[in-house]
């Protein structure tokens, strides 16, 4: 779990998470302006995936609503990685660890609950099904991520062929 990894291993104070799935297509330089905000940020999902229903979800958050996060990439603030209230909600809700595709991201939105949270533009996305005109970045999750291979990979190959074309001609 990578919010157990950052805690343990990290002694940075702001923390960027991108899982391998997620396919980046433009520059991630707009991300800087996000580490200015007193928020952590990610994805905005598509869904509700959160291994705990709304009621007890609502019980647990800092905030009076949840939005739908998606952590494939987050930009977070170490000091809400507070293991004390993981293990207090895990003890509690012990039921999130029967959904481990969402209990962590579960836990980030929970944690990200008492410091608020920022959702990525239109540009960001969380893949549904095919498609990436105009895409900085995609993340390729579970049911659809043959879409890497098939979309996502022929995508990132152009992109870097051009480039390569681009700095030979550069040095000629």
């Amino acid at each position: 779990m990578k919010l157990l990894d950052v805690s343990f291993l990290s002694e940075c104070s702001e923390l960027l998470l991108l899982d391998s799935d997620v396919f980046v297509f433009e520059s991630l330089d707009m991300l800087d302006a996000y580490f200015d905000t007193s928020s952590n940020v990610f994805l905005r999902d598509y869904q509700y995936a959160f291994a705990l229903g709304a009621p007890a979800f609502k019980r647990f958050s800092a905030a009076a609503t949840f939005l739908p996060i998606n952590t494939g990439l987050g930009l977070v603030k170490a000091s809400t990685l507070d293991l004390d209230r993981v293990e207090f909600v895990l003890k509690h809700a012990p039921e999130i660890l029967k959904m481990p595709q969402w209990s962590e991201q579960t836990l980030y939105a929970l944690l990200s609950s008492s410091v608020g949270i920022n959702l990525l533009g239109p540009s960001f996305v969380v893949a549904q099904g095919p498609g990436a005109e105009g895409l900085t970045l995609k993340h390729y999750v579970g049911g659809v991520r043959e879409l890497a291979f098939t979309e996502g990979l022929p995508i990132i190959r152009a992109k870097l062929a051009k480039q390569r074309q681009s700095e030979l001609m550069s040095v000629r």
